[in-house]
């Protein structure tokens, strides 16, 4: 079978979506020919069998050039492709799915968001499949809809022989109102107050929209600035995630429930010890490992609590958090279910 893919942004480098690239990887193992259109194309290394398209946003193009392109690209892509993936983005699936329809192609949507956007409800009528992967995400209750593993790569997110920091806490992510990074740093403060922390490491870029809340955050972890307690690392690309997860004790996420954050499922994949508000993930976790959404208190506490086991037992959970990534949500599972979908 041959794919069509499109996507926001094809770049190995890219500190949120640079995860993508692996993907088109596993797709070149699955399929025999797949065309990625992506709005922005960076630094990529893929296989003889995967051509790539730009609609053009890194050479700074207007939204007219980017439908005139990608309806350029449809044309010359005619007769290439038997099937239709498009991630995270409905738009495209209301641009080109009239035509798809009309030449049989199957067309599936990847939509993962807890709230369904007026393009999405439009574009479930025309997909054939639509994949999640958070029970509550908007497209759980979609009869066509099924959940997904989330397309964790297990051999690049792996445990590592390096020695763990103790007592450090990591987050990642961009540093956004949604992630509800003031939370973490207020548990982390708490922390500090009671000897529980010694490092604070904080990985994320702050989009534009957000500077405003980023400051604040800042200003909020200042006291533990000063003292080198903590470190705001920025944007990182992907490749370099896995030794910050191994050298952290604790990950903590706050991201709301619907959001299947893939940043924890990172950490459990390195085998980090993980602490979340998301109940998306508690049937996954144990309770030691969970906390009510908001509550800054009770996410200090367990966060002690977690950092004061014993390692013997520390060992134990970390080998079953991976175990469960690597059975449940790798990315070879993942492609594997999507060409099945594509193929039914």
């Amino acid at each position: 079978m041959r794919l069509l893919v499109f996507t926001q942004a094809l770049d190995r480098n890219d500190p949120v979506l640079g995860f993508f690239h692996r993907w088109v990887v596993e797709f070149a193992k699955n399929f025999s020919e797949v065309h990625v259109v992506a709005l922005s194309v960076g630094e990529y290394d893929i296989p003889e069998n995967v051509t790539v398209h730009s609609l053009g946003k890194e050479s700074g193009a207007f939204r007219a050039k980017y439908i005139f392109n990608f309806y350029r690209f449809l044309f010359m892509l005619r007769g290439r492709y038997d099937a239709v993936f498009v991630h995270m983005n409905p738009e495209y699936v209301l641009l080109g799915g009239f035509l798809w329809r009309a030449r049989r192609k199957k067309v599936a949507l990847w939509y993962n968001h807890k709230k369904g956007s007026f393009f999405a409800r439009i574009a479930v009528a025309i997909t054939d499949c639509i994949f999640y992967t958070s029970d509550q995400a908007y497209m759980s209750t979609v009869l066509k809809a099924r959940m997904m593993p989330a397309g964790i790569d297990t051999t690049l997110f792996s445990p590592g022989d390096e020695k763990r920091e103790k007592n450090s806490v990591l987050i990642v992510g961009r540093i956004s109102p949604v992630k509800r990074v003031s939370d973490i740093v207020r548990a982390a403060l708490k922390m500090n107050e009671r000897g529980f922390l010694r490092q604070l490491h904080i990985v994320g870029s702050i989009p534009k929209r957000d500077r405003s809340y980023g400051d604040t955050i800042k200003r909020l972890a200042e006291p533990l600035v000063e003292s080198g307690q903590a470190l705001f690392h920025g944007g990182v690309e992907i490749e370099a995630l896995p030794a910050l997860y191994r050298n952290a004790e604790l990950y903590i996420n706050a991201t709301p429930a619907g959001s299947f954050d893939k940043t924890v499922l990172e950490a459990m994949a390195c085998g980090t010890l993980v602490l979340t508000s998301n109940s998306s993930f508690f049937s996954m976790l144990p309770e030691s490992m969970q906390c009510a959404e908001g509550d800054i208190d009770a996410m200090a506490h367990k966060a002690e609590l977690l950092l004061s086991l014993p390692e013997t037992e520390k060992e134990a959970l970390r080998s079953n958090l991976r175990e469960q990534v690597v059975h449940k949500h790798s990315l070879e599972q993942l492609i594997t279910e999507i060409q099945y979908a594509l193929y039914e």
